[in-house]
């Protein structure tokens, strides 16, 4: 179902009621493109599973968990 949008506190206040996130990416060829979503989530304290995408491994390689395959996201 569809929500209206939320402004930037209220996005927030909505991560922080989740353990985990699971973020997936329609691009997973680009060094540099992925959603701000990632630096979000990430600085609003809540870790990050994402599906294979150059650019989160350029920025994020040792904070964000990437998963290739639905087993890798089972495992971590």
């Amino acid at each position: 179902y569809i929500r209206k949008g939320l402004n930037y506190k209220k996005i927030v206040n909505e991560y922080k009621k989740y353990d985990v996130f699971l973020n997936v990416n329609s691009d997973d060829t680009s060094p540099t493109a992925f959603s701000r979503r990632v630096f979000e989530l990430l600085a609003a304290g809540i870790p990050v599973i994402s599906s294979y995408n150059p650019g989160i491994i350029n920025y994020f390689k040792d904070v964000v968990m990437i998963s290739k395959s639905e087993k890798d996201t089972e495992n971590t």
